[in-house]
Protein backbone atom coordinates (compact mmCIF):
# COMPACT_ATOMS: atom_id res chain seq x y z
CA UNK A 1 0.00 0.00 0.00
CA UNK A 2 1.27 3.36 -0.41
CA UNK A 3 0.76 6.60 1.44
CA UNK A 4 -1.69 8.05 -0.78
CA UNK A 5 -4.46 8.35 1.84
CA UNK A 6 -2.59 8.78 4.68
CA UNK A 7 0.96 9.23 5.54
CA UNK A 8 1.01 5.30 6.44
CA UNK A 9 2.16 2.43 5.17
CA UNK A 10 -1.69 1.65 3.96
CA UNK A 11 -4.91 1.96 5.68
CA UNK A 12 -8.09 0.47 5.20
CA UNK A 13 -9.02 2.47 2.03
CA UNK A 14 -6.71 1.09 0.21
CA UNK A 15 -7.14 -2.36 1.45
CA UNK A 16 -10.84 -2.61 0.73
CA UNK A 17 -9.53 -1.16 -3.51
CA UNK A 18 -6.63 -3.14 -3.87
CA UNK A 19 -6.15 -5.37 -1.08
CA UNK A 20 -7.57 -8.82 -3.92
CA UNK A 21 -5.16 -7.31 -6.32
CA UNK A 22 -1.98 -5.45 -6.11
CA UNK A 23 0.29 -8.33 -5.23
CA UNK A 24 1.94 -10.42 -3.20
CA UNK A 25 3.71 -11.21 -1.03
CA UNK A 26 4.35 -7.38 -0.45
CA UNK A 27 0.84 -6.51 0.15
CA UNK A 28 -1.25 -9.71 0.69
CA UNK A 29 1.12 -11.42 2.63
CA UNK A 30 -0.93 -14.96 3.99
CA UNK A 31 -1.53 -14.94 8.29
CA UNK A 32 -1.66 -17.34 10.68
CA UNK A 33 -3.88 -16.70 13.22
CA UNK A 34 -4.08 -18.93 16.32
CA UNK A 35 -7.19 -18.15 17.68
CA UNK A 36 -10.53 -19.63 17.09
CA UNK A 37 -8.65 -22.67 16.38
CA UNK A 38 -6.45 -21.28 13.70
CA UNK A 39 -7.22 -20.81 9.82
CA UNK A 40 -6.07 -22.29 6.92
CA UNK A 41 -3.88 -19.86 5.33
CA UNK A 42 -4.80 -20.40 1.85
CA UNK A 43 -7.74 -18.60 2.54
CA UNK A 44 -5.88 -15.86 3.19
CA UNK A 45 -4.26 -15.52 -0.05
CA UNK A 46 -6.54 -12.93 -1.73
CA UNK A 47 -4.46 -12.17 -4.63
CA UNK A 48 -5.23 -16.46 -5.88
CA UNK A 49 -8.58 -17.38 -4.52
CA UNK A 50 -10.23 -13.99 -4.46
CA UNK A 51 -8.97 -11.75 -7.25
CA UNK A 52 -12.40 -9.77 -7.62
CA UNK A 53 -13.02 -10.02 -4.05
CA UNK A 54 -12.19 -6.56 -3.03
CA UNK A 55 -11.95 -4.14 -5.80
CA UNK A 56 -14.09 -1.38 -3.66
CA UNK A 57 -14.45 1.92 -2.63
CA UNK A 58 -14.30 2.62 1.08
CA UNK A 59 -15.92 5.73 2.86
CA UNK A 60 -14.91 7.05 5.36
CA UNK A 61 -17.49 9.34 7.20
CA UNK A 62 -15.83 11.92 9.62
CA UNK A 63 -19.61 13.86 10.52
CA UNK A 64 -17.85 15.37 13.24
CA UNK A 65 -14.96 16.61 15.41
CA UNK A 66 -17.61 15.48 18.28
CA UNK A 67 -17.65 12.06 18.82
CA UNK A 68 -20.76 12.25 21.38
CA UNK A 69 -22.27 15.78 19.95
CA UNK A 70 -25.18 17.30 21.49
CA UNK A 71 -28.02 15.06 20.69
CA UNK A 72 -29.75 18.45 19.17
CA UNK A 73 -27.44 18.19 16.45
CA UNK A 74 -28.42 14.68 15.39
CA UNK A 75 -31.28 16.06 13.49
CA UNK A 76 -34.94 15.46 13.87
CA UNK A 77 -37.18 13.04 12.31
CA UNK A 78 -39.15 14.67 9.28
CA UNK A 79 -41.12 12.31 6.55
CA UNK A 80 -41.21 15.88 4.48
CA UNK A 81 -37.87 15.74 3.85
CA UNK A 82 -36.97 11.94 3.69
CA UNK A 83 -39.23 11.10 1.01
CA UNK A 84 -39.46 14.08 -0.64
CA UNK A 85 -35.88 14.85 -1.15
CA UNK A 86 -36.21 12.29 -4.33
CA UNK A 87 -34.22 13.99 -7.19
CA UNK A 88 -31.04 13.79 -5.10
CA UNK A 89 -28.90 14.28 -2.05
CA UNK A 90 -27.96 18.34 -2.82
CA UNK A 91 -31.18 20.42 -1.73
CA UNK A 92 -31.29 22.13 -5.11
CA UNK A 93 -34.02 23.79 -6.23
CA UNK A 94 -36.49 20.55 -7.35
CA UNK A 95 -36.29 19.67 -3.37
CA UNK A 96 -39.84 20.61 -1.97
CA UNK A 97 -39.37 21.99 1.34
CA UNK A 98 -35.91 23.39 0.87
CA UNK A 99 -36.04 25.68 3.42
CA UNK A 100 -37.54 24.22 6.04
CA UNK A 101 -35.38 20.61 5.63
CA UNK A 102 -32.07 22.69 5.44
CA UNK A 103 -32.59 23.93 9.17
CA UNK A 104 -29.45 22.59 11.12
CA UNK A 105 -31.85 21.46 14.11
CA UNK A 106 -33.61 19.53 11.43
CA UNK A 107 -30.72 18.69 8.85
CA UNK A 108 -28.32 17.44 11.38
CA UNK A 109 -26.01 14.27 10.93
CA UNK A 110 -28.27 11.31 11.17
CA UNK A 111 -30.39 12.71 8.31
CA UNK A 112 -27.28 13.70 6.34
CA UNK A 113 -25.73 10.05 6.92
CA UNK A 114 -29.21 8.16 5.27
CA UNK A 115 -29.05 10.75 2.39
CA UNK A 116 -25.54 9.48 1.64
CA UNK A 117 -26.38 6.47 2.09
CA UNK A 118 -28.85 6.00 -0.17
CA UNK A 119 -27.17 7.88 -2.57
CA UNK A 120 -24.60 5.16 -2.33
CA UNK A 121 -27.10 2.65 -3.36
CA UNK A 122 -28.62 4.29 -6.00
CA UNK A 123 -25.20 5.01 -7.83
CA UNK A 124 -24.15 1.56 -7.62
CA UNK A 125 -25.73 0.87 -10.91
CA UNK A 126 -27.26 3.38 -13.62
CA UNK A 127 -30.33 3.15 -14.76
CA UNK A 128 -33.33 4.74 -17.10
CA UNK A 129 -36.30 5.99 -15.90
CA UNK A 130 -39.04 7.64 -18.50
CA UNK A 131 -42.84 9.57 -18.04
CA UNK A 132 -44.94 9.77 -21.21
CA UNK A 133 -48.11 12.53 -21.83
CA UNK A 134 -50.06 12.57 -25.01
CA UNK A 135 -50.18 16.45 -26.61
CA UNK A 136 -53.04 15.95 -29.56
CA UNK A 137 -51.72 13.34 -31.43
CA UNK A 138 -48.22 13.68 -30.20
CA UNK A 139 -46.95 11.33 -27.98
CA UNK A 140 -44.02 13.05 -25.36
CA UNK A 141 -41.24 11.21 -23.40
CA UNK A 142 -39.51 12.79 -21.10
CA UNK A 143 -36.80 10.77 -19.06
CA UNK A 144 -33.74 11.20 -16.96
CA UNK A 145 -30.86 8.84 -15.75
CA UNK A 146 -30.43 7.53 -12.65
CA UNK A 147 -27.54 5.86 -10.39
CA UNK A 148 -24.98 8.31 -12.42
CA UNK A 149 -23.51 11.86 -12.14
CA UNK A 150 -23.13 13.07 -16.23
CA UNK A 151 -24.89 11.89 -19.34
CA UNK A 152 -22.60 11.30 -22.34
CA UNK A 153 -24.51 10.03 -24.64
CA UNK A 154 -28.64 9.56 -24.54
CA UNK A 155 -30.77 8.68 -27.68
CA UNK A 156 -33.69 6.85 -28.54
CA UNK A 157 -34.16 4.12 -30.84
CA UNK A 158 -37.44 3.36 -32.02
CA UNK A 159 -39.66 1.92 -35.29
CA UNK A 160 -42.97 1.43 -36.37
CA UNK A 161 -44.57 -1.98 -36.80
CA UNK A 162 -48.26 -2.68 -38.33
CA UNK A 163 -48.39 -6.17 -36.17
CA UNK A 164 -48.15 -6.05 -32.29
CA UNK A 165 -44.37 -7.72 -31.95
CA UNK A 166 -43.95 -10.79 -31.19
CA UNK A 167 -42.36 -11.71 -27.28
CA UNK A 168 -39.01 -13.35 -29.17
CA UNK A 169 -38.27 -10.17 -31.08
CA UNK A 170 -38.95 -8.12 -27.61
CA UNK A 171 -36.95 -10.43 -25.99
CA UNK A 172 -34.03 -10.00 -28.56
CA UNK A 173 -34.12 -6.46 -28.27
CA UNK A 174 -33.66 -6.28 -24.52
CA UNK A 175 -31.12 -8.87 -24.75
CA UNK A 176 -28.65 -6.46 -27.01
CA UNK A 177 -26.21 -4.84 -25.22
CA UNK A 178 -24.68 -2.80 -28.20
CA UNK A 179 -27.41 -0.40 -29.47
CA UNK A 180 -25.56 -0.21 -32.65
CA UNK A 181 -26.67 -4.04 -33.34
CA UNK A 182 -30.05 -3.12 -32.28
CA UNK A 183 -30.52 -0.65 -34.71
CA UNK A 184 -29.12 -2.39 -37.69
CA UNK A 185 -31.18 -5.66 -36.59
CA UNK A 186 -34.76 -4.57 -34.88
CA UNK A 187 -35.29 -0.70 -34.46
CA UNK A 188 -34.12 0.98 -37.36
CA UNK A 189 -35.05 4.88 -36.53
CA UNK A 190 -32.84 6.94 -33.52
CA UNK A 191 -33.27 10.15 -32.07
CA UNK A 192 -29.97 12.86 -31.72
CA UNK A 193 -27.88 11.69 -29.46
CA UNK A 194 -27.53 14.32 -26.85
CA UNK A 195 -25.60 14.33 -23.38
CA UNK A 196 -26.06 16.23 -20.07
CA UNK A 197 -26.31 15.86 -16.09
CA UNK A 198 -27.53 12.35 -14.52
CA UNK A 199 -30.07 13.07 -11.40
CA UNK A 200 -26.54 13.14 -8.89
CA UNK A 201 -24.94 15.83 -10.39
CA UNK A 202 -25.09 18.40 -7.53
CA UNK A 203 -26.44 20.82 -10.21
CA UNK A 204 -29.06 18.60 -11.12
CA UNK A 205 -32.50 20.53 -12.21
CA UNK A 206 -35.87 20.03 -13.68
CA UNK A 207 -34.46 21.82 -16.75
CA UNK A 208 -32.17 18.50 -17.32
CA UNK A 209 -34.75 16.12 -18.17
CA UNK A 210 -34.13 14.93 -21.52
CA UNK A 211 -37.37 15.14 -23.79
CA UNK A 212 -38.58 13.73 -27.56
CA UNK A 213 -41.49 13.59 -28.86
CA UNK A 214 -43.18 11.56 -31.62
CA UNK A 215 -45.13 13.54 -34.06
CA UNK A 216 -48.66 12.03 -35.34
CA UNK A 217 -47.12 8.35 -34.90
CA UNK A 218 -50.57 7.12 -35.64
CA UNK A 219 -49.87 8.07 -39.24
CA UNK A 220 -46.52 5.79 -39.05
CA UNK A 221 -47.47 2.64 -38.14
CA UNK A 222 -49.68 0.84 -35.57
CA UNK A 223 -47.71 0.23 -33.25
CA UNK A 224 -44.82 2.47 -31.50
CA UNK A 225 -41.74 0.21 -29.94
CA UNK A 226 -38.76 2.14 -28.26
CA UNK A 227 -36.08 2.07 -26.00
CA UNK A 228 -34.01 4.32 -24.50
CA UNK A 229 -30.38 4.10 -23.87
CA UNK A 230 -27.69 6.22 -21.80
CA UNK A 231 -23.80 6.05 -21.56
CA UNK A 232 -22.44 7.61 -18.35
CA UNK A 233 -19.80 8.50 -16.63
CA UNK A 234 -17.06 7.77 -18.95
CA UNK A 235 -15.08 10.25 -17.44
CA UNK A 236 -13.68 7.76 -14.59
CA UNK A 237 -11.86 5.78 -17.28
CA UNK A 238 -9.35 8.75 -17.01
CA UNK A 239 -6.62 9.00 -14.66
CA UNK A 240 -3.59 11.30 -13.44
CA UNK A 241 -0.34 9.68 -12.82
CA UNK A 242 -2.04 6.45 -11.58
CA UNK A 243 0.08 4.75 -9.07
CA UNK A 244 0.59 2.08 -9.92
CA UNK A 245 0.00 1.97 -13.55
CA UNK A 246 -3.09 -0.09 -14.10
CA UNK A 247 -6.54 1.04 -15.31
CA UNK A 248 -9.42 1.96 -13.18
CA UNK A 249 -10.08 -1.21 -11.03
CA UNK A 250 -13.17 -0.75 -9.10
CA UNK A 251 -16.28 -2.80 -10.06
CA UNK A 252 -18.38 0.50 -9.80
CA UNK A 253 -16.07 2.50 -12.20
CA UNK A 254 -15.49 -0.99 -14.64
CA UNK A 255 -19.11 -1.88 -14.90
CA UNK A 256 -20.20 1.33 -16.69
CA UNK A 257 -16.39 2.21 -18.90
CA UNK A 258 -16.01 -1.39 -19.92
CA UNK A 259 -17.95 -3.38 -22.11
CA UNK A 260 -15.53 -6.42 -21.68
CA UNK A 261 -15.83 -6.50 -17.73
CA UNK A 262 -16.91 -9.50 -15.88
CA UNK A 263 -15.90 -10.28 -12.22
CA UNK A 264 -17.03 -13.37 -10.09
CA UNK A 265 -16.91 -13.92 -5.95
CA UNK A 266 -18.40 -16.68 -3.88
CA UNK A 267 -21.08 -17.16 -6.52
CA UNK A 268 -21.83 -13.12 -7.11
CA UNK A 269 -21.36 -12.14 -10.46
CA UNK A 270 -21.69 -8.51 -12.34
CA UNK A 271 -20.67 -7.62 -15.72
CA UNK A 272 -19.65 -4.12 -17.55
CA UNK A 273 -21.96 -2.37 -20.21
CA UNK A 274 -21.56 1.02 -21.53
CA UNK A 275 -25.03 1.58 -22.36
CA UNK A 276 -27.79 0.80 -20.09
CA UNK A 277 -31.69 1.07 -21.06
CA UNK A 278 -34.61 1.69 -20.06
CA UNK A 279 -37.53 -1.04 -20.56
CA UNK A 280 -38.39 -1.59 -23.86
CA UNK A 281 -42.45 -0.04 -24.83
CA UNK A 282 -44.90 -0.52 -27.32
CA UNK A 283 -47.76 2.07 -27.87
CA UNK A 284 -50.73 1.17 -29.26
CA UNK A 285 -50.74 4.80 -31.93
CA UNK A 286 -54.47 4.07 -32.88
CA UNK A 287 -55.27 5.61 -29.04
CA UNK A 288 -51.44 6.22 -27.98
CA UNK A 289 -52.10 3.67 -24.75
CA UNK A 290 -48.89 1.49 -23.57
CA UNK A 291 -48.93 -2.26 -24.57
CA UNK A 292 -48.95 -5.05 -21.40
CA UNK A 293 -45.91 -6.84 -22.60
CA UNK A 294 -46.13 -9.58 -20.02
Amino acid sequence: MTGTVYPVTGGMEDWAYSGSWEGFPIITQPCKPRTYGGYNNEKTMYDKNYKDALKSIMFLLEVSHEKIPEQKLLGRKNLDCLINIRQNAFFNTIAPNKNKCLDELIDGYVPRIIRLSLLLIDILKPYVNYRHSTQKDNLLIEWTVGGAITVNETFILFDYFETMPNKELINSIKLEKNPRNSQIKYLKQATSIVNGKAIWDQNYSANDIFKFIFEQPKKKGKFLVFLIYAKVDQEWAKQNMPDPQVPPQTHISNIRINDNYHAKNNNFEISGQLYYQSKISVFNTENLKKQNLK
